[in-house]
């Protein structure tokens, strides 16, 4: 039984899974075979120990001081009712002690306390089940994120063997309490959490895609704009509740949502609702301000938490609208820990390291320190050992940060205390208040060991997509199970037409003749003609179509059609949308310019990177 996604594997033993440790009695020893409905019983009553563990592992972190580290280990006896429990057999091994001697750095291995759970189990048939908790002190106090693994676990390792093989089966889970566990907590209901997605500012850094669009806004992966990211991690989460903050250039925005997310109707989401919070000039000095910040945002609108349709929310989720995940929101564990805070952070190398928050934790994953964006020193100064992450030793080295990916969850009570009364004039979360509040609050972090990016700059940007063609990639937008969602379009299949496609993703609608693509990304409705040559580019596509008389009328009279015209050549560029682009153009960046801003002739240099503007027309024969 994987306790981690309820897999039932029967004669397989399972292992790999950090932590825990699955194991069993030969089948040929079991006497009375378990019906899958008798083992669904046991699965359930294995859920209703979360409380136990949740109050053992306290009761070990009070005992912290007088034991610098300790492991417990949750056994699960699942035997035959005629087995004789009180059997001396029986009794030693529950009752230990253990002798582990080839196990360096443990010692005292017990059973420290015995959960009753009988009536979980009164209608399970043929058997009993005995459930008991089993710690082992170690002598060093290196924190052993990963747990106490079946190598490493002198109590899995001894009771695995030293049970008589007439029990049906054995599982051990171990852990260290350092580790989010595997046996949980419940989580917090979806429909007590209410989530803002900032829509953030000018996004200077992502200018040139940014001049006439606010950043989510920004198109991604050939199909989707940023602001499907959060959105759908929120909807595939169970989260109903979403606020969506706008200032700048917010028109394209705003017009994405209401045709994917329809929250003009109000009724797609149960009782849950989407909804635009677009900045706004009030009556008073304070009102005639626009956005001063992060923090400054939500403190604008924090009325919204007093209104009848969010009397119930109980915790409050702070998303980025420039990141590129996929993210169960509700696998915080943000309850468990009793936070009043919690940040979710990646480990981080130190070329990038200074782009962001930085913070440290102590063994129970508290956070003590968070700088944002340190420089010099200061930077030093937030270095850990990342090892306490899990991470090997080889890996720590390269990432020797741990970075905070922007994403918080608060307890409702306690942010609209920071915002109102503690740090009233504070106007960013990452710089102002979760410094502030690391003092004075249970502010905890979250590790996320997946895929991230910040793609807030153009070469970060550029990069992601690009990513997305690899194989296999590092991130990709299909999942069955956690889809990401984006406006529908009612457009016809891609025509491809005598192509040469390698590595590369064509979005939906477009028409490709006789043209070379490698290390690309073609948009929807994009027109690329032939002995066109595009690499290493992420061409955004087209609002709308050109039809073919409209197309012939243009070339008729000298002007360029939307698309890529005849025996161009394209390298290392960014096309944003409805670009005009002309016959036997080569667009290279051959003399190597980092920056560049030539916005007369439709395009920029950020990074290297050859940007053409949106609307943008590049004439017949021009060399870039």
């Amino acid at each position: 039984v994987n306790l981690q996604d309820g897999q039932v594997y029967v004669g397989k033993f399972q292992d790999g899974i950090t932590g825990n440790c699955v194991t069993h009695a030969p089948l040929e020893t079991f006497n009375n075979p378990i019906t899958e409905e008798e083992l669904v019983k046991i699965i359930t009553g294995i859920k209703y120990l979360r409380e136990s563990v949740a109050t053992t592992k306290q009761r070990i972190k009070r005992n912290f001081e007088e034991t610098p580290t300790i492991g417990t280990c949750v056994i699960v006896l699942v035997k035959n009712k005629d087995h004789n429990s009180d059997s001396d057999e029986y009794v030693s091994a529950i009752e230990g002690p253990y002798d582990v001697p080839t196990v360096e750095g443990v010692h005292d291995v017990h059973v420290v306390e015995g959960i009753v759970n009988e009536y979980f189990f009164a209608e399970l048939g043929t058997y009993d089940v005995d459930i008991y908790m089993v710690e082992a002190k170690l002598t060093d106090d290196k924190p052993r994120h990963s747990g106490l693994t079946r190598e490493s676990s002198p109590a899995a390792h001894t009771l695995a063997t030293v049970f008589p093989s007439s029990f049906l089966l054995l599982l051990i889970y171990t852990e260290c309490i350092f580790q989010e566990p595997l046996l949980r907590t419940p989580r917090a209901d979806p429909k007590n959490v209410a989530s803002i997605i900032l829509g953030g500012g000018a996004g200077t850094r992502l200018f040139p895609l940014t001049s006439k669009r606010a950043k989510p806004a920004v198109p991604i992966g050939g199909c989707y704009r940023l602001i499907d990211i959060p959105m759908s991690n929120c909807i595939n989460s169970g989260i109903r509740k979403i606020f969506i903050l706008t200032q700048f250039n917010s028109f394209s925005l705003n017009r994405h949502l209401s045709r994917t997310y329809n929250f003009g109707n109000g009724v797609n989401f149960g009782d849950g609702f989407v909804e635009v919070l677009a900045a706004t000039q009030t009556s008073g000095d304070a009102g005639k301000k626009w956005f001063q910040g992060t923090a400054d945002a939500v403190r604008q609108f924090i009325w919204v938490f007093e209104d009848a349709k969010t009397k119930n929310v109980e915790h409050v989720l702070i998303l980025s609208g420039d990141h590129l995940y996929r993210m169960d929101y509700m696998n915080f564990k943000h309850i468990e820990s009793n936070a009043d805070i919690t940040v979710s952070c990646v480990p981080m190398d130190e070329s990038r390291a200074s782009d962001y928050g930085l913070l440290k934790i102590d063994e129970s994953g508290q956070i003590i320190q968070f700088s944002e964006k340190p420089k010099g020193d200061d930077l030093k100064a937030m270095q850990v050992a990342t090892t306490v992450l899990g991470l090997p030793p080889k890996e720590a080295a390269e990432l020797p940060y741990i970075a905070s990916m922007g994403v918080y969850v608060f307890r409702k009570e306690v942010l609209l205390k920071l915002l109102r009364s503690s740090y009233p004039t504070s106007n960013d979360f990452g710089s102002e208040i979760i410094p502030l509040a690391v003092k004075e609050h249970n502010v905890q972090a979250f590790l996320f060991n997946d895929y991230w990016e910040d793609i807030g700059t153009i070469g970060s940007f550029f990069d992601a997509n690009l990513a997305l063609t690899e194989q296999p990639p590092k991130f990709q937008f299909y999942d069955p199970k956690t889809p990401f969602f984006t406006s529908p379009r009612f457009l016809p299949p891609t025509k491809v037409d005598k192509c040469r496609i390698l590595d590369s993703i064509v979005s939906h609608g477009c028409f490709l003749r006789e043209c070379s693509v490698q290390h690309s990304i073609v948009g929807i409705r994009s027109r690329v003609e032939s002995g066109v040559e595009l690499q290493d580019t992420m061409m955004m596509g087209a609002d709308f179509y050109q039809t073919e008389a409209e197309i012939a009328s243009l070339l008729a009279e000298g002007k360029v059609p939307i698309g890529v015209g005849e025996n161009t050549k394209i390298r290392n560029c960014i096309i944003d949308k409805n670009a005009k682009i002309g016959k036997n153009v080569v667009i290279a960046n051959a003399d190597g310019v980092e920056e560049g801003d030539r916005q007369e002739e439709g395009f920029y240099i950020r990074s290297g990177i050859t940007v053409v503007l949106k609307n943008a027309t590049i004439r017949d024969g021009l060399v870039l």
